[in-house]
């Protein structure tokens, strides 16, 4: 796995030419070495290194919806674990609007699309051996706003420790377009998410 991180310690080697003298690239590889025995890979590392095996998307930087190392399937938009995220994401949607008087609350029109991935991150231990931290189970929805029609998509991820869970959420992204919707805010991050309650009165 490598990313436009590592593209840009390349970069810097290019530019500062003695650090890949033969002498210190050894010395490179052992703290590379070093450090992935204590399961701390750097988020970049120059291609003129080899790059982990082991690397994740959480080593690597990569956000979880972003990931693509993820066998990703798709399941029913009626089941209730489907339903029950896309509600939660239109909770915190609204706990966001709720800072802007002239947004209108939003609610769930439809879910559009739903899947769900497992994630498994190896860890190298100092005897090398792996082990395997508690599943990941994510959830990725792609669903409808009224007023609007506004299509957000957003992924929960479901770490399982010690018989308990927690989610935690990642970013809600717009899909579609918004246009005027939010005309009575000026606030760029919230934009995407409002929906001016004086167009309330115009049948959409």
């Amino acid at each position: 796995m490598t990313t436009p991180y590592d593209v840009h310690e390349v970069l810097l080697d290019i530019l500062n030419i003695t650090s890949m003298e033969e002498s210190k690239m050894k010395k490179r590889l052992e703290i590379l070495d070093s450090q992935r025995l204590k399961n701390q890979i750097p988020r970049g590392i120059t291609l003129f290194l080899p790059i982990p095996p082991e690397r994740t998307c959480g080593m690597a930087g990569i956000a979880e919806p972003f990931c693509v190392c993820h066998e990703i399937e798709e399941f029913d938009i009626e089941s209730y674990i489907a339903h029950q995220v896309a509600i939660f994401f239109v909770y915190n949607l609204n706990m966001q609007i709720s800072q802007f008087a002239h947004c209108a609350f939003l609610e769930l029109k439809t879910i559009m699309k739903a899947y769900t991935y497992n994630t498994s991150e190896i860890q190298l231990t100092n005897s090398l051996e792996t082990s395997t931290r508690p599943v990941l189970s994510a959830v990725k929805v792609i669903f409808m706003t009224a007023p609007g029609n506004a299509e957000f998509y957003g992924t929960v991820v479901r770490q399982i420790s010690n018989n308990s869970y927690s989610w935690a959420l990642s970013d809600i992204t717009r899909v579609n377009t918004f246009g005027n919707q939010s005309h009575c805010i000026s606030d760029k991050n919230m934009k995407k998410y409002c929906y001016c309650t004086d167009l309330l009165t115009i049948k959409m």
